[in-house]
């Protein structure tokens, strides 16, 4: 298998590359690009290039989170993990809150391979932060194959199925699905990986405005008090996110645009509101505050200086990328917004 994918097994191999994607075990295998050997690129001349993190780790490590601005990636050589089998063993534990929930993920990095939590994001009070911890590893023993059965919404939701009472119902049913004393079995490796991609056209959930995506990553030694300050954000602000995931990073990563750094990271998925983009903004005011980062492959809001605070690599960046494209070719909606590519 890869040894590192995100959330779903829709992403494109190139897609994984140009975000340096991180997946449920950050810690213990790094992100996307520390397993490439390789890659193609055509750039903005039209000449193919290979490159290497050995022969050329400017350009490599450019291409590498460099979100599409240094040129196209054609092929690229991966170093794959053998398995043992089809499966992982899993555990299930309730965190009644968000202090409980960070010592089990510090306690996941060397007790578990994957770890990943899913939390509720509009608990208030003494249960802020409570959630469900699942750890896994590989497991020897398999489990049957059997095709994945996809249930798909067939319609956009109205907008009071995401109300907040509704949502708030939905993630106390969530929460109280496991045991008070957890639960281990065996799961299917792409069941554990990409849960999601088992409900087709799941943005239909959000209704027809759809939803903002974001994910922040919050340093170790102000972990707890940021991440509490972006839950109550979301909590006060009345942002009914029922899905939203909490993991632990480990090193920091390689791309001069990478997002890992060491930490723990909370991804949002908010409904798209009047007040949507004032809590993007408090949410962007927040991470600064707490020396956190912003993820640029979920990022709609983000402000050029915010970006220029978060990824200190940037004009290194800027560099190599002015001197692969010097006409400035490549660009995106997000690269102007954020300057990526320079004034």
């Amino acid at each position: 298998m890869l040894p590192v994918t995100p959330g779903t097994g829709f992403a494109t191999v190139g897609g994984a590359i140009a975000n340096d994607v991180h997946g449920k075990n950050h810690d213990a295998d790094g992100s996307f690009g520390a397993h490439i050997a390789w890659i193609d690129l055509l750039t903005a001349s039209g000449d193919l290039r290979r490159l290497t993190p050995e022969e050329t780790p400017r350009e490599f490590w450019a291409t590498v989170g460099g979100a599409g601005l240094t040129g196209i990636i054609l092929a690229a050589g991966l170093r794959l993990l053998k398995i043992p089998s089809n499966a992982v063993s899993l555990s299930e534990e309730r965190m009644p809150d968000l202090a409980a929930f960070l010592n089990g993920l510090r306690a996941a990095r060397s007790a578990a391979r994957f770890s990943v939590g899913w939390i509720d994001a509009l608990a208030s009070g003494d249960r802020i932060g409570r959630g469900i911890l699942e750890t896994a590893d590989l497991s020897p023993e398999g489990v049957p194959v059997t095709p994945r059965k996809t249930k798909a919404i067939p319609v956009n939701l109205p907008k009071f199925c995401l109300s907040r009472t509704n949502v708030k119902l939905f993630n106390a049913a969530y929460y109280h699905r496991i045991p008070r004393q957890g639960r281990q079995s065996l799961r299917a490796i792409e069941q554990f990986l990409y849960p999601l991609d088992a409900l087709a056209q799941w943005n239909r959930l959000y209704g027809k405005p759809g939803f903002s995506q974001f994910q922040a990553v919050i340093p170790d030694a102000a972990a707890e008090t940021g991440l509490r300050a972006l839950l109550n954000a979301v909590s006060q602000g009345g942002s009914a996110s029922f899905l939203a995931v909490l993991k632990t990073l480990g090193a920091e990563g390689q791309g001069l645009l990478s997002f890992p750094q060491p930490g723990f990271t909370l991804a949002l998925d908010l409904p798209r509101r009047a007040e949507t983009g004032a809590l993007l903004d408090r949410l962007e005011a927040i991470t600064l505050d707490h020396g956190g980062r912003i993820y640029l492959a979920k990022d709609s809001a983000l402000s050029a200086a915010g970006c220029a605070r978060m990824y200190p690599r940037l004009a290194e960046f800027q560099q190599i990328a002015a001197e692969m494209d010097p006409e400035g070719k490549f660009a995106s909606d997000q690269s102007r917004r954020l300057a990526l590519r320079g004034a």
